[in-house]
């Protein structure tokens, strides 16, 4: 089955389940095979592009932002007194928030009370922005919410 006009002769495939399952491993496993089969395969995650614009505009540390539970514990360079009130006083028990955000709760905030603010579906839609027409198939390996597993399928993609 082909993903949408957009991404003609694109498979696009989206897995599902809780964090740490095994979605990574699986894909990792399909990719290896596909390529041995001869066939062009990408991966991407609806994270990955909220997690690359915070890395590439706010400055957060790659490594932290793509790393265990722990690292993404880590305080960051963003501070929470540049936000509304209504946001400081969202996530705290003290209130108001103020100082260095862990890196879990800037890409929380960014990615919920900023973005998702704006469009409800913005990193549903955003794995399917990107042009993906050197690929024969590609895999999202984190498909968790039911808006990014209507997006996919209105994108005419296997979920």
């Amino acid at each position: 089955m082909e993903c949408s006009n957009r991404h003609p002769g694109t498979v696009f495939i989206a897995l599902s389940g809780r964090k740490q399952v095994g979605k990574d491993t699986a894909t990792a496993i399909m990719k290896s095979l596909l390529e041995t089969a001869g066939l062009r395969v990408g991966t991407t995650a609806f994270a990955e592009s909220l997690k690359e614009m915070c890395i590439n505009v706010l400055g957060l540390k790659r490594e932290l932002v793509y790393g265990s539970n722990e690292d993404k514990d880590t305080p960051s360079n963003v501070l929470w007194d540049g936000f509304p009130l209504a946001v400081r006083q969202k996530y705290g028990t003290e209130w108001p928030r103020s100082g260095p955000m862990t890196v879990r709760e800037v890409l929380q905030v960014m990615g919920t009370d900023v973005f998702r603010a704006i469009e409800n579906d913005v990193w549903a839609r955003a794995p399917f922005n990107r042009d993906w027409k050197d690929y024969d198939v590609v895999f999202l390996t984190d498909c968790r919410f039911p808006n990014e597993k209507n997006v996919t399928e209105q994108n005419g993609c296997v979920v």
